[in-house]
């Protein structure tokens, strides 16, 4: 079958289809002629696709069922649990203004029944000023998502606790990046789960040129802080001071676990990136010394 016949069979656009070709979601050889050749099989899995995605599920999960089946129980799981708070709270909500429109004005007992719609969204009130900006500039993408596990509560208030009780000096540049990058941000919430799997899945499956890029910026990091201009340079210093002053906070030791709790996809990435540096740093023989600099490993 060619492209059109599949189109028109599983009721989907090719420029769909090949969109999830794209994202690794479905192999397509090509025959003599240099044109896709599509299987009875390929049909199966975009059907399966679109069964997976108008239930919700993200792309990420996705792939991985098709990578592996015996996940697809876990993943199911993990979405009708996030539907059913999702429904829970919906309820609550309706509940909550048939109560106002009846006159209720206990607004502290009103405010207890409910609960934000994503962890974002919580932050983002409970977190203001410049330490909510610089957190949302770099971990919206993993928040898109309602609290369902306990384990996911505990992970919240610690969170919050950490960012409520913590003191840092943060760098005046960083301040000025993190309040001009939050308004970058507010429109773009409806392509940040595109933008993570690709992410996702460039660090999970890099093609040889991308990991040479990667693995080639590294070594040309390492060999900047080598000279001394570049080390005291007032962008090096202010950053590296920047990185001892989130170590002393507890942002390593409590902060990040934590994240990791919270949000499944920030643990899937960060757990990819650490992967992925270890194995570049492992190859140039390198290693990150305690004012977080390259340096040659130690024989």
């Amino acid at each position: 079958m060619n492209i059109q016949e599949v189109a028109q069979q599983v009721h989907m656009t090719k420029r769909a289809i090949k969109y999830y070709e794209e994202k690794g979601l479905l192999q397509v050889e090509k025959g003599a002629n240099g044109y896709r050749v599509y299987t009875d099989e390929h049909v199966v899995i975009l059907q399966r696709i679109q069964v997976y995605r108008k239930l919700g599920m993200e792309l990420s999960a996705i792939r991985r069922i098709l990578l592996d089946p015996q996940v697809e129980a876990h993943e199911l799981r993990m979405l009708q649990e996030q539907l059913q708070e999702s429904m829970e709270q919906q309820s609550r909500q309706m509940e909550t203004i048939q109560l106002m429109l009846a006159g209720a004005s206990d607004y502290g007992k009103l405010e207890e029944q409910l609960d934000y719609q994503t962890i974002a969204s919580a932050i983002q009130e409970m977190i203001p000023g410049v330490y909510g900006k610089m957190f949302m500039h770099h971990f919206l993408p993993y928040l898109q998502i309602p609290i369902v596990t306990q384990e996911q509560r505990d992970a919240y208030y610690a969170i919050i606790q950490f960012w409520d009780t913590t003191k840092l000096h943060m760098p005046l540049s960083m301040k000025i990046i993190s309040c001009l990058l939050s308004f970058l941000h507010k429109n773009q919430v409806a392509g940040i789960q595109e933008k993570l799997d690709q992410q996702l899945k460039m660090l999970l499956e890099p093609d040889e040129k991308r990991y040479a890029q990667m693995k080639k910026a590294v070594l040309r990091q390492y060999r900047m802080q080598k000279y001394f201009l570049f080390r005291y340079l007032p962008s090096s210093l202010s950053k590296r001071r920047w990185m001892m002053e989130l170590q002393r906070s507890g942002y390593n030791d409590v902060f990040l676990p934590n994240m990791e709790k919270l949000s499944p996809s920030y643990r899937e990435y960060r757990r990819a990136l650490f992967a992925i540096n270890d194995k570049i740093c492992t190859e140039l023989n390198l290693v990150y010394d305690e004012h977080f600099c390259l340096v040659k490993k130690a024989k």
